[in-house]
């Protein structure tokens, strides 16, 4: 199992890391880099040393089965250590659970939310959240980042349905 990658390349001008479970440290030195896809978990400590200012980053998780106060927590703080990142792709998987408790999120105050160009969340045709569960999601993600664009596929369950 792969733990850790340094990449160094003077015309490398794209870039995906995928299926990398186990992968701690990524070190990318590309200054030519105009697309970089990454799908990897937030604990992974991702370094762009050099790329182009408009480098296309986009970050994608996979089948998301629970979104806690502590994940969204390490979520930001890898969003704002790594800072290159301009799009976001959240695949959620089912069972979705959502544990955030949001007076936590405002005892944490790590600072402002990360400055996102765009934010895709996509349900698997099985994800039916809850209106209220979604609305803790969506509160939790924006305590995190704040994207331009925000743009949603979902089944939404209605709480009241018997």
């Amino acid at each position: 199992m792969l733990k850790c990658i340094n990449i160094s390349s003077k015309s490398l001008k794209q870039l995906s890391i995928a299926d990398c479970e186990g992968l701690t440290k990524a070190t990318i030195d590309a200054p030519k880099l105009l697309e970089f896809l990454c799908s990897c978990e937030v604990e992974t400590s991702l370094s762009l040393i050099r790329a182009l200012d408009h480098c296309n980053a986009q970050f994608l998780t996979l089948s998301l089965f629970s979104v806690t106060t502590i994940w969204l927590v390490k979520l930001k703080k890898f969003l704002v250590q790594t800072n290159f990142f301009k799009s976001f792709v959240i695949e959620l998987g089912t069972p979705l659970e959502i544990l955030i408790e949001e007076d936590q999120l405002r005892n944490v105050g790590t600072g402002a939310p990360y400055k996102l160009r765009e934010l895709k969340l996509r349900g698997t045709s099985d994800w039916t959240p809850t209106k209220s569960s979604l609305v803790a999601f969506l509160n939790g993600l924006f305590w995190c980042c704040h994207p331009d664009v925000l743009s949603m596929t979902t089944n939404l369950q209605d709480s009241t349905a018997k």
